[in-house]
């Protein structure tokens, strides 16, 4: 069962949004060394702001799409930029999990190339490849790395569209 708050309990919790940076800040003061104006909550390990409410922790940007929509998502609450930490309303969109899934910017830790759909295919050949629909399917082999990366771009860009790359 997910975690929810309730908007009374939210709009109580000391807490105020600011529409133009998307952070929390504390209005009140609170136990221990929080301050009055301070920015509510930490980054996790994931990269994520996490504010802690009532002894439990809530994700910021699915707290600012609840206080702004009035809905509790059913769906994952999306980056557009692709920066964890922008939890500006209009930042925020609310997808499907492959949605989400398809905005990966980084290339997976095991990828020696550095770069996302490229792996390295022989000296001097490096190989594109996507998933579309659950199938991988070859976007070509490049003399050079950058010449892949590119393309899986291009292809991810026809067949994601959800995607903000």
């Amino acid at each position: 069962m997910k975690k929810t708050i309730s908007r009374e309990a939210l709009k109580s919790a000391s807490l105020e949004y600011n529409d133009v940076s998307g952070d929390f800040n504390w209005i009140k003061k609170r136990r221990g060394p929080i301050k009055v104006g301070q920015k509510a909550g930490s980054i996790n390990h994931a990269g994520y702001v996490v504010i802690k409410i009532d002894q439990m922790k809530f994700m910021a940007h699915v707290l600012v799409w609840f206080l702004k929509t009035g809905e509790w998502p059913t769906l994952d609450i999306d980056h557009i930029n692709g920066i964890k930490t922008d939890n500006r309303f209009q930042n925020l969109r609310h997808v499907t999990r492959s949605v989400n899934l398809q905005n990966q910017r980084k290339a997976h830790p095991n990828n020696h190339t550095g770069l996302i759909g490229v792996n390295k295919k022989g000296p001097k050949r490096f190989l594109a490849l996507i998933q579309i629909d659950g199938i991988q399917k070859s976007v070509g082999t490049f003399e050079n790395a950058i010449d892949a990366h590119n393309a899986y771009i291009e292809a991810k860009r026809k067949g994601h569209p959800g995607n903000t790359l």
